[in-house]
């Protein structure tokens, strides 16, 4: 026993935790006698702290980066095939232009002026959503959105007109919902590769309908914005259809011709049905007329009912994009025009809820 004792001491450090400094092995164990053995002390297990997640600390990481724009750029040659955008009919990372691999120093610079205003624009406005600025192309680069506009010209008749314009994209483009509808896109390809796949989100399609109509000299934007459920899901059911021939008027009968006036009129027959009679002739015409007019709207109360769309929990959260044109200068005509349907709509149109930015 006083074997062991004196081998223990000598393990004992100057300084520091006993209990963190005993490590025996097996031969700290031997001893004469058997029934002197002692279990070898075990080091205390220290309980592990976890913090609470604070709700503050949570929302200002998360006004801090959502939106942040990356200030280190793609090194010649360093795109990994990953980065690229895999849709269909789109050609290989090395078949892209220069301009899709990289960024230039004055795109550089660009993205060095946004992100200091983003900085600005999220400290200002912290319960604001980001802004679309910048995204990530079909080749993993990001580029900002303005950027992405190109101006393309075809020499054809129907590309004159923003009607046909917009039509050409609605018909021809398959259009694609967001994968989070209240999230901002992951990705933005180039109005080529949007062509060259026919298929696109809606942020795809008003640039690939903008680069078009700039094309034509057709003042347009893109407008980004939160709009309804139905546009977009672009849900078509309660749409009246375009192709249906509008109603045609109520034919009144034709004005009889006018008969000359005759110095000798004749005089009306008198009336010679009682007072009384008339009276409950008059009052039993107000009430099937009064009865008539509760069916109807009983009727229209139980349409409108059958019709009534569910609440959309995500009202005024569904991020949308579409265009704004100004056809004819300053002074023309300012409207709007939906790319998923190629349709015109008014400015105070109820299924546009909100814009935050236009690009153009």
């Amino acid at each position: 026993m006083d074997k062991l004792a004196s081998h223990l001491l000598g393990k004992v450090p100057s300084s520091g935790n006993l209990m963190d400094s005993f490590h025996l092995d097996d031969s700290d164990l031997d001893s004469d006698d058997e029934n002197d053995r002692r279990p070898p002390i075990v080091q205390p297990i220290v309980p592990i702290k976890y913090e609470t997640l604070d709700r503050d600390k949570v929302l200002n990481a998360y006004r801090t980066t959502l939106g942040r724009l990356g200030l280190v750029w793609t090194p010649p040659g360093g795109l990994s095939p990953k980065s690229v955008c895999a849709a269909p009919a789109v050609p290989a990372a090395s078949d892209y232009p220069e301009t899709y691999l990289r960024n230039t120093d004055k795109e550089k610079l660009l993205i060095w002026y946004c992100e200091n205003f983003r900085r600005q624009y999220s400290s200002r406005y912290p319960l604001r959503r980001p802004l679309v600025m910048a995204l990530e192309n079909e080749c993993g680069v990001q580029k900002m959105v303005c950027t992405s506009i190109n101006v393309t010209r075809l020499p054809l008749v129907e590309f004159k007109s923003w009607s046909g314009c917009a039509s050409f994209v609605s018909d021809h483009i398959v259009y694609e919902p967001l994968d989070h509808p209240t999230n901002l896109p992951v990705r933005l390809r180039s109005p080529s590769t949007v062509f060259n796949g026919q298929s696109g989100h809606c942020f795809e399609l008003s640039t690939l309908l903008v680069s078009l109509l700039l094309g034509a000299k057709i003042d347009a934007y893109v407008v980004s914005g939160y709009a309804t459920r139905e546009v977009c899901l672009n849900d078509q059911c309660r749409v009246p259809c375009p192709l249906l021939p509008p109603p045609e008027p109520s034919q009144s009968a034709p004005d009889s011709e006018q008969t000359p006036v005759s110095k000798y009129v004749p005089k009306p027959v008198p009336d010679y049905r009682s007072k009384f009679e008339r009276m409950m002739e008059q009052r039993r015409m107000d009430e099937e007329r009064r009865k008539r007019e509760e069916e109807e709207e009983e009727e229209r109360k139980l349409v409108e009912e059958l019709e009534r769309l569910p609440p959309d929990e995500l009202r005024g959260k569904r991020l949308h994009s579409w265009v704004l044109v100004r056809e004819g200068g300053e002074e023309g005509e300012v409207f709007f025009v939906e790319p998923i349907t190629g349709r015109r709509c008014d400015l105070d149109d109820e299924q546009y809820l909100v814009i935050s930015s236009n690009v153009g």
